[in-house]
């Protein structure tokens, strides 16, 4: 086949499949977080502000600010161990 023939979005399908392995990564990294790690989180990745966080939790807004900020070191260091 010559090459002005390939199909021009193999590239955007090889990006789009490395997308999904990092998500489904991210939410296996997620779940093994201690409990209110994840609820955290999944508030924060549904754009619930900090104050509705601490609001929901019992928490001080200080206190979340300083949570989601380590849950974010811990996933990050996730990520450069399997290689992202």
């Amino acid at each position: 086949m010559p090459k002005s023939e390939l199909p021009l979005d193999i590239k955007d399908e090889i990006l789009d499949t490395n997308i999904e392995k990092d998500i489904q990564f991210l939410y296996q990294c997620i779940s093994e977080l201690q409990e209110v790690e994840r609820i955290i989180i999944s508030l924060e990745l549904e754009d619930i502000n900090q104050k509705e966080i601490a609001q929901i939790l019992g928490l001080s807004e200080g206190n979340v600010r300083v949570k989601i900020h380590r849950i974010k070191e811990k996933l990050t260091q996730k990520f450069k161990k399997n290689g992202n």
